[in-house]
């Protein structure tokens, strides 16, 4: 879980208090109102940078901000991969085909690098809702028959018949 961001002047309170002026996690926590949760690991994150009281001059708050907030990598390998909705479409024609299958085998083939089946589901909807609903054709009268077919039924049975 992420460390929630904090003013700079609040984390250089925390700092003090606790390096220079040895107070307890509580005690810091009472002064600053921030939790002790939150406290606790920029404490520790301060420990592990070797960081003392005074902080060095040349430290400013950007400095400081990107030791304690490093900027996320966002590189190619390590987004997520989005799925091949017109792959998705062509294979939900299909029957028995439902999304769950399709995100199970999307989860498989790219492993951590996969959307939740949640936000994989909203995307192929959204890619759904882009798409034009026309079936323009141009045909002459008589060259081509359309049949209106409606896929696998299921059978019902009467029981009172029987």
């Amino acid at each position: 879980m992420a460390t929630p961001r904090i003013t700079m002047r609040k984390l250089r309170d925390i700092l003090r208090l606790r390096l220079d002026a040895g107070l307890s996690i509580r005690q810091i926590q009472a002064v600053t109102k921030a939790s002790i949760g939150l406290i606790q690991k920029l404490i520790a994150k301060a420990e592990s940078l070797n960081l003392g009281w005074p902080l060095p001059d040349e430290l400013d708050d950007d400095q400081l901000e990107s030791l304690f907030y490093p900027a996320p990598n966002r590189s190619k390998a390590d987004r997520q991969e989005p799925p091949d909705c017109p792959y998705v479409h062509r294979e939900l024609s299909r029957k028995g085909m439902t999304l769950q299958l399709l995100w199970e085998d999307y989860a498989v083939q790219y492993g951590e690098r996969a959307y939740s089946r949640t936000q994989f589901c909203a995307i192929y909807r959204q890619w759904r809702q882009r798409q034009k609903r026309s079936m323009r054709q141009v045909h002459q009268a008589g060259d081509t028959c359309f049949v209106d077919y409606c896929g696998h039924t299921i059978s019902l049975v009467n029981r009172k018949r029987i």
